[in-house]
């Protein structure tokens, strides 16, 4: 969930659509009252004193105590809609009167617990919920970001603003490393720590593997970020000793292909989905609800968590060569002409479905005749982006079958011009009749004459 300057939203796919649509209707009447007496029936479980601003760092410190109950599926607590921002002098034109708002319900000494150095909020401001985040990435250089959008109309505008040295409403000082005091005059002062991401190898790292950087996400979930040499791609491993903030159920009667190598595991609440190769002590991080991404909450994957000061260039231009057509990236990952665009790193699948991933992974796999662990891992978690091509626009089918498309024709690049920053393979190579650009506002003025004039294939309901 990233919002503001320093973020990028990736796009949706519209893929199995109809296959969740079937899903909805084969519930029928039936699993819908059963639904309900189970939503019924976690009431109990649920705290009882609604919050007129929920704060994700007060949600990963209690999550996995609550991972048994489901409370709200979103952000595991309620949100008082009683309380409405607006009465009490929120406009949000003005970004500061939001972020004194937060600031007003934060405890008095606050942990940024996300490692990209996100704080995370929510609340009701008139008829919008608003979800955002203040951001730390430049506290030390005496800057606040901050982000937001109304999640009930996340395709309209999202409001930012940085407040910098000299901004006579936002005071940001930094009595030690890493931590930050935020004042608004001299009734509102909280002291954020920011800490340093543990360097901690893991203690069974298997041959082939580098270990990059463990990441704490705003869903609670903690991973290690790893790398493989030989398939010039990045993967997110759970770290197995970690307090888990959710409850993964087996997926059970899994097809052949995909049972012989190994087990798959969902989030009841996150929808995260883990495969646990065959042999391994470690779950791989597969894929993440579509739906998540499309509402930029806290379950849309760990792409927006990699820590911001990791000297990935290298490694990121071997895993997306496309950066180099989009001007280039510096040593953290940002693109040098995207103005607050950074690489996102997300190695696995968006699924509108769980029939329609466990689908969609069982085609990964069987085009994968190698089935060592590193091998297989590769091919679940393929991201389309990855690979490009414009002179040599492929049919959609490519994508549904990356593997086999590539085991067909060996040439290293043929997928994607990956545009913008994290746009999937499906939609990127031509803008669709839907795109304006007076909405894009982080796209270079000359997109349109930088794209193929051919035309592709684009999914129903495609942005």
């Amino acid at each position: 969930m990233s919002t503001g300057p320093t973020s990028a939203r990736p796009m949706l796919t519209s893929r199995w659509s109809s296959a969740a649509t079937a899903a909805r209707v084969e519930l029928g009447f039936f699993g819908m009252a059963l639904l309900a007496a189970m939503t019924l029936g976690c009431a109990s479980t649920a705290p009882s004193n609604p919050k007129p601003v929920l704060l994700n760092g007060e949600y990963i410190a209690r999550a996995p105590s609550a991972a048994a109950s489901l409370w709200d599926i979103d952000h595991a607590a309620p949100l008082a809609l009683d309380v409405d921002a607006a009465a009490q002098g929120v406009v949000l034109d003005d970004p500061a009167t939001v972020v004194r708002h937060v600031l007003r319900a934060c405890p008095p000494v606050a942990v940024v617990r996300p490692t990209e150095g996100y704080y995370y909020f929510r609340f009701r401001c008139g008829h919008a919920i608003i979800s955002g985040n203040l951001r730390f990435t430049d506290a030390a250089l005496g800057v606040l970001h901050t982000g937001y959008f109304d999640e009930n109309d996340a395709d309209a505008r999202v409001w930012a603003a940085s407040f910098g040295p000299g901004d006579p409403r936002v005071e940001v000082s930094s009595p030690t490393p890493r931590t930050y005091d935020i004042a608004m005059g001299s009734d509102v002062r909280v002291r954020f720590r920011v800490p340093s991401p543990s360097r901690t190898l893991p203690p069974d790292l298997a041959p082939g593997e580098r270990f990059i950087s463990r990441v704490l996400d705003e869903s609670g979930f903690a991973l290690i970020l790893l790398w493989s040499d030989a398939h010039d791609a990045f993967f997110f491993s759970l770290d197995e000793d970690a307090p888990l903030p959710d409850v993964l159920a087996p997926i059970e009667r899994l097809p052949a292909p995909l049972g012989a190598r190994g087990s798959v595991e969902i989030g009841l609440r996150s929808g995260f989905v883990f495969w646990r190769p065959t042999g391994a002590t470690r779950r791989v991080l597969v894929g993440v609800r579509a739906d998540s991404v499309r509402r930029n909450n806290y379950f849309d994957g760990p792409f927006d968590q990699v820590p911001p000061d990791l000297p990935l260039k290298p490694l990121l231009e071997r895993a997306y060569p496309y950066v180099s057509l989009r001007g280039g990236i510096d040593q953290h990952g940002n693109f040098n002409l995207l103005e607050s665009q950074r690489v996102a790193i997300s190695p696995y699948v968006q699924y509108p479905s769980t029939s329609g991933l466990i689908a969609e992974l069982t085609r990964r796999i069987e085009a994968t005749p190698n089935d060592d662990r590193l091998s297989t891992i590769a091919a679940l978690t393929y991201e389309p982006k990855r690979e490009f091509d414009p002179a040599a626009p492929r049919p959609f089918s490519d994508f549904v079958n990356p593997e086999a498309a590539r085991l067909a024709d060996p040439s290293p690049a043929w997928i994607t011009r990956g545009w913008p920053a994290n746009h999937a393979g499906t939609v990127s190579r031509e803008w669709p009749p839907s795109h304006h650009p007076d909405t894009s506002q982080s796209w270079p003025p000359d997109h349109e004459a930088t794209t193929s004039a051919r035309p592709v294939l684009v999914p129903n309901g495609a942005p």
